[in-house]
């Protein structure tokens, strides 16, 4: 249970860091650099969500976790996935890159916090 929690913990962080710290570093970057650094941030925040649902299946299996939570985390997923959909139209535009890495952690904090919060009161 200890290592699911480190998961999410670590999931989040790496979600919550990576967009600062590109935008901190994009100031005197070419089109293609700041463009490329966004693409991997938005990868970043992406194997945040996997990580949180490779952690969710795991407790799920172990039958630590309901069907009725596993619905639950499946349709948060489903609205994180049409959410990074939409960052990753938005990110083509260099000039909105800040807009789609916002778009991205607005979309998978609520999977992860949702994953967390079940985590802690799994029976």
């Amino acid at each position: 249970m200890k290592r699911a929690l480190r998961s999410i913990a670590l999931a989040l962080a790496l979600v919550l860091v990576a967009p600062v710290a590109v935008i901190a570093t994009t100031g005197c970057a070419t089109g293609a650099t700041v463009q490329r650094k966004a693409f991997v941030t938005l990868s970043d925040v992406a194997e945040g969500a996997r990580t949180g649902m490779l952690a969710f299946n795991s407790r799920y299996q172990a039958g630590l976790q309901t069907e009725a939570q596993r619905v639950q985390v499946l349709a948060a997923y489903a609205k994180y996935q049409k959410s990074m959909l939409l960052a990753e139209s938005v990110a083509k535009d260099i000039t909105q890159n800040a807009n789609a890495l916002q778009i991205a952690n607005d979309a998978v904090a609520p999977l992860l916090d949702l994953i967390a919060s079940l985590q802690k009161v799994a029976p």
